[in-house]
């Protein structure tokens, strides 16, 4: 859990304390969830949480904290992230209050990933230079506060305000952080669409080691599962028509079967399922090994997957964060139109080669080709000398290709970049269209031009190809190239 310091003039309201938050982490307000955290123990550190989601909750924790004569309040932060199916489950309960009324609440449980924060907010300049030093050494992982009837405290514990805590029905350890749970299914729990209601039952199977089968599945209608391993559990669910949300409409539980970890493998494992669960790794590092990601996957689930499905999991979550392949080829037009917006003067140009491929009854074209320049690169070449250096290298994912690049040197031997292809790959055609492209948008047609290459037959054609109005390229080839080939070819003979 990282922990920081926030620095108030004066006491911040509860309004306050929400702004800096909300400012400090980049966040909305519904994605956080603020408890303050106070010791009620002398001898050895007894934490306690209490909920702060109103002026009046945030003064009742002020009030506790009061006495101890500390100009720093512990506000644990919880940012809950939402780049998956936001299951959100939906439980009515009845809550007592101080007059002994009760009455009906509705609760919001949110499934998403989680992060926690612990903020110390100081007020004013005059505190002793030493507020901040603890002996982490007495503090007893053991002895926490779970927020239940049944929690007790040292006999020697100052209990004067306690009875004004908050306190939530999960446990947390010696630094605040909450320790996860098991997720529950309850009759009336709802879900705002089918998908949402999927990766909970998978969530819930994954992390209890009990796989299920699909009894009933009509997106329309109802969806049923029952346990894999022959046992009494069941879960009923229905689409309510009138929201369109989905409702757990009976349960048969617990399981009485006995878990499935040992087999080391699940049904409910997917690659799809992980893609959720990773999200916050490849959002983090984008780079993550595919190796590392099966030992990550490992320490959460219990199951050791192949290699090939952390790799499809890893896609997955690609997909969720940043689109996948087709819809990121899929907004190139968008892209360059946006910018050219922002900077007039871009040139670009799309050729489907007269391919095109039926999409739900419509026909699309295929993306074959792109070029594209930037008007200061065209500027800056009539202050180089007349030499273009010309070459293609092969792109990896799903769709491959290459990308072609024309460069200049300027008088100071930095390299400026002239224009930009994708196309399928390095062949005649392919060469002939970037090349004509570059000489009529960022070429000068009074200049004679040098062409510096690794003498691809592509190139070579293309040299000769001749253009009205522009001279002809003059060829010359590229000596690393050269001496990398003849060095190859020796080492062959």
């Amino acid at each position: 859990m990282n922990e920081s310091i926030e620095i108030f003039d004066g006491p911040p309201s509860f309004s306050d304390l929400v702004d800096r938050v909300m400012m400090k982490y980049g966040c909305r307000v519904d994605e956080i969830s603020l408890r303050g955290r106070f010791d009620c123990g002398k001898a050895r550190a007894h934490y306690v949480l209490m909920k702060l989601a109103s002026d009046a909750n945030w003064k009742h924790y002020k009030d506790v904290v009061h006495e101890d004569n500390v100009a720093c309040l512990e506000v644990i932060v919880e940012i809950v992230h939402m780049p998956g199916p936001n299951v959100v489950m939906r439980e009515e309960v009845t809550v007592v209050n101080h007059d002994g009324t009760q009455e009906s609440e509705m609760l919001h449980h949110v499934l998403g990933e989680t992060d926690c924060k612990l903020l110390s907010l100081i007020m004013g300049n005059n505190f002793p230079n030493n507020i901040f030093e603890r002996d982490e050494a007495n503090i007893d992982v053991d002895n926490v506060s779970m927020g239940s009837e049944d929690c007790e405290l040292e006999e020697d514990g100052d209990i004067s305000m306690v009875h004004k805590a908050i306190c939530e029905s999960s446990m947390v350890n010696a630094e605040g952080t909450s320790i996860g749970e098991s997720p529950v299914i309850k009759k009336g729990m709802k879900f705002n669409s089918l998908e949402e209601l999927k990766f909970f039952l998978a969530d819930y199977a994954v992390r209890l080691h009990r796989p299920f089968s699909v009894v009933h599945s009509d997106k329309n209608l109802r969806y049923n599962v029952m346990c894999k391993q022959g046992c009494h559990w069941r879960v009923w669910s229905r689409l309510i028509s009138s929201t369109g949300q989905w409702r757990i409409s009976n349960v048969v539980q617990p399981h009485t079967c006995r878990s499935s970890q040992s087999k080391r493998e699940h049904v409910q494992c997917t690659a799809k399922y992980l893609g959720w669960r990773i999200l916050g790794i490849i959002r983090k590092d984008s780079e993550t090994s595919v190796p590392s990601l099966v030992e990550s996957i490992f320490i959460f689930s219990g199951y050791r997957v192949k290699y090939s499905k952390a790799w499809r999991a890893k896609q997955h979550a690609i997909a969720l964060l940043w689109g996948d392949w087709k819809e990121s080829y899929g907004m190139v037009p968008r892209v360059l139109s946006a910018i050219t917006y922002y900077n007039p003067g871009v040139k670009w140009w799309i050729d489907s080669c007269g391919m095109m491929v039926p999409d739900n009854g419509v026909l699309k074209h295929i993306l074959q080709r792109v070029f594209w320049c930037f008007p200061q690169c065209s500027e800056a070449f009539q202050h180089c000398r007349p030499v273009i250096l010309v070459d293609g290298t092969f792109l990896t994912g799903k769709y491959k290709g290459t990308l072609m690049m024309a460069v200049a040197v300027d008088p100071e031997q930095q390299i400026v970049p002239l224009a930009f292809a994708l196309v399928e790959s390095e062949n005649n055609e392919s060469w002939s269209w970037f090349m004509k492209l570059v000489r009529v948008n960022v070429l000068e047609p009074s200049r004679i031009v040098c062409m510096i290459s690794d003498r691809h037959h592509g190139l070579l054609n293309c040299a000769k190809d001749h253009i009205d109005g522009f001279p002809p390229l003059v060829h010359r080839w590229c000596m690393r190239h050269f001496a990398a080939n003849m060095s190859r070819r020796q080492k062959s003979n």
